[in-house]
């Protein structure tokens, strides 16, 4: 990536490979409320669980096809560094250089918000008694709320570089969960679901972005 992207077009790179997967996911919901509207619980979640292991194993087998690139340089001192020289060094690194180890902190604790993530659709199932089916409804918003962040989040990052989209997420991820502690009705679980979405992918340009830069 860092090959082949200019730098002032990283952000909005990294957004349009969301994009992509954003558009995909649509259509996923759509299938997941069609199964589990169709079938028991047992049956539907099987046939969703089959169906992620099939595309998981197709992408393994295109992925195993690849071939990494002998052409990258390495820096002599580096050429016969082995994992355990590699890890001793980890703590004179972060002592040198405190703007990385500050971005590692940040990294380290936005990555929390997974703990919490999967519960959303539990939690909101069980405050509105909605049915299974209704996960899929979930899922549709949630991406939606990606998509939306992918194209604002793109377009400033490529302006105004990785750190915005990354303190963007860290709001929108602050408002998603205090919504969702006091959420009672549909329409605002639909507003912590974009927001979880829009939140997720403003994460994940700006930690590109920044990655490679």
């Amino acid at each position: 990536v860092a090959k082949t992207v200019p730098a002032p077009k990283r952000a909005s790179h990294f957004a349009l490979r969301l994009i992509i997967g954003s558009l995909i996911g649509l259509a996923a919901g759509k299938i997941i409320t069609i199964v589990l509207s169709s079938f028991s619980e047992f049956t539907g979640f099987g046939l969703l669980h089959l169906a992620a292991f099939f595309f998981l194993a197709s992408s393994f087998v295109v992925f195993s096809m690849i071939r990494e690139t002998t052409d990258s340089p390495v820096h002599e001192s580096r050429t016969s560094a082995n994992p355990i020289s590699v890890l001793a060094d980890i703590p004179n690194i972060l002592r040198k250089d405190k703007r990385f180890f500050r971005y590692l902190i940040s990294l380290t604790l936005l990555n929390g918000t997974f703990i919490a993530l999967p519960f959303l659709s539990i939690h909101a199932l069980d405050v509105l008694n909605k049915p299974l089916g209704s996960l899929g409804t979930f899922v549709m918003v949630m991406i939606t709320g990606k998509l939306s962040s992918n194209f604002i989040c793109g377009w400033l990052g490529d302006k105004f570089g990785g750190k915005l989209s990354l303190t963007i997420s860290v709001c929108a991820y602050t408002l998603t969960f205090l919504l969702a502690a006091f959420a009672a009705s549909a329409n605002i679980f639909y507003l912590v679901f974009f927001l979880a979405g829009f939140s997720e992918d403003a994460m994940y340009v700006g930690r590109g972005t920044l990655n490679v830069d």
